[in-house]
């Protein structure tokens, strides 16, 4: 107990030092005019009442805004409040998670740090915090992941109805766990009682996009028809493959054969990050729509620092390179000047990671299996 209260204070800190250098977003620019910030805007400043003047599919997460719009505090305020609250807890629970699927304390706890300098999974949501509902349904995904994996259905239905009223991604949960079961074999003895305590998540999902009033936006078929094109381009294929993970994409690949088997062992992990890629077919925020897979993601990176051995310097010498590559060139106190200095020292921080990766590899001529 006394290792992890240590190692929560010390997360607390360092995850404090993030949050200030993220900064936060001067949404009153220019620049800013067309984001979906404004919507959300909107929404709060009309709670407890529906507002008539958002665009799809915006007006449908609703959780975010109305919780900021019934705080007694000025909009804007009540938004940053509840994002760096919900921040700080997402950092919490994701320590605690990684504790529970098996990883030491150390490892738990600098796995989640490393996931506060992903600035498209942690960062952007402290900058522009307006999209509040984005940090909640990290939290709310680890829950359900916890749930899951525990067989507490009854907590698992009640984060997808909460997670309902906020984002999509949270919905693709309840396949993920029909999965698990299905790999379990247990879906026959526990899938229709799963389906009956979710379906008032699906039933509130369905009725949200049936009712609410919208003033327009892209359908569903125009979000396709504008979104896949893109992501299909080389760029895009980078972004979400590559620059959503950086630095740390590549170091899976130099220990494959773990990867593989951590994979294997769980196949309902790459469900989940196959469903989540299906997400970037509606949206061009494209690096942050990838964020919910981060327990995955770093849950691999965990098992490979603990299965492997790494050393203090090596994991020190990666951390270095994760806090190089939260910079960034338009969010953050300290920003780069361009675009292209931020892809250049986001390309630096990922060779010099995989390098380390590579060094620290070829110090084993065995790989272990994969565990937890």
């Amino acid at each position: 107990m006394r290792n992890h209260i240590i190692n929560l204070a010390l997360l607390a800190l360092a995850t404090s030092v993030m949050i200030y250098l993220y900064g936060t977003i001067n949404y009153t620019s220019e620049q800013f005019q067309l984001w979906d910030l404004h919507d959300y805007r909107k929404m709060a400043e009309a709670a407890p009442h529906l507002s008539n003047d958002v665009f799809r599919p915006f007006a449908y997460r609703i959780l975010g805004p109305y919780l900021a719009g019934l705080m007694p505090l000025p909009v804007d305020t009540s938004f940053y409040v509840l994002a760096i609250a919900a921040s700080y807890s997402v950092v919490g629970l994701f320590y605690g998670f990684l504790c529970f699927v098996g990883l030491r304390p150390s490892i738990a706890a600098i796995c989640t740090f490393l996931f506060t300098t992903n600035k498209y999974f942690f960062g952007l949501t402290v900058w522009d915090y307006f999209q509040l509902n984005n940090v909640l349904s990290l939290s709310l995904v680890l829950v359900m992941f916890w749930a899951m994996l525990t067989d507490r259905w009854k907590v698992f239905a009640a984060a997808l109805f909460v997670g309902a009223f906020a984002r999509e991604v949270n919905m693709m949960m309840l396949p993920v766990a029909l999965f698990y079961l299905w790999r379990n074999g247990e879906l026959r003895q526990s899938g229709s009682r799963l389906l009956l305590l979710t379906a008032p998540a699906v039933i509130a999902f369905i009725l949200l996009r049936a009712f609410m009033p919208v003033s327009g936006g892209d359908t569903l078929v125009m979000a396709i028809e504008k979104n896949v094109p893109m992501q299909l381009t080389p760029l895009g294929g980078f972004r979400w493959l590559v620059n959503s993970f950086a630095p740390l994409t590549l170091i899976p690949l130099v220990f494959f054969g773990f990867t593989v088997r951590f994979f294997k062992e769980r196949l309902y992990a790459i469900f989940f990050m196959l469903l989540v890629s299906t997400g970037l077919c509606f949206g061009m925020s494209t690096e942050m729509y990838m964020a919910p897979t981060f327990v995955i993601f770093y849950w691999l990176i965990g098992s490979i620092f603990q299965e492997f051995r790494w050393n203090w310097i090596t994991i020190s010498a990666v951390t270095v390179c994760c806090v190089a590559a939260s910079i960034h060139h338009a969010i953050g106190r300290f920003p780069l000047s361009t675009n292209q200095a931020t892809m250049v020292v986001s390309v630096i921080a990922l060779l010099a990671a995989t390098v380390v990766a590579a060094i620290a590899r070829s110090r084993r001529s065995t790989e272990p299996t994969a565990a937890a």
